[in-house]
């Protein structure tokens, strides 16, 4: 694809030179996260990581593990889209991610370029 740029309008990319940047979205549970995730992913057009919101969430039968491995793998597949909790990171033997310093240069290493932290004083209640 070419770049096509015209006069007095913003650059135009065609969508086979398109370049995506991943995102996470770092946030607490119960902070609205699910309607910000399918706009972006939506409008965007991007593929959650491990084809779920929450792919490192082990509370959930799908959920695995958060490694670097398996955020490289997301970047690869261009699965680019994820909400990771700060829970989903542990200091645990089981895992090379075990702080949020780990996280984010494993991410960043991935093709995650993009975080969007979200912190809600009032959490919406279950």
């Amino acid at each position: 694809g070419k770049h096509v740029y015209r006069a007095g309008s913003a650059p135009t990319i065609s969508h086979n030179t398109l370049v995506k940047r991943g995102v996470i979205l770092w946030a607490h549970g119960r902070s609205a996260t699910d309607t910000y995730c399918l706009t972006l992913r939506r409008s965007a057009r991007m593929n959650f990581c491990r084809h779920m919101k929450e792919g490192f969430n082990t509370k959930h039968a799908s959920g695995v593990l958060l490694r670097k491995k398996r955020l490289e793998r997301c970047g690869k597949d261009g699965q680019l889209l994820t909400h990771i909790k700060p829970s989903h990171v542990r200091n645990s033997s089981r895992t090379d991610v075990r702080s949020p310093e780990d996280l984010f240069a494993a991410a960043r290493g991935a093709g995650f370029e993009v975080v969007v932290a979200v912190y809600r004083h009032n959490a919406l209640a279950r």
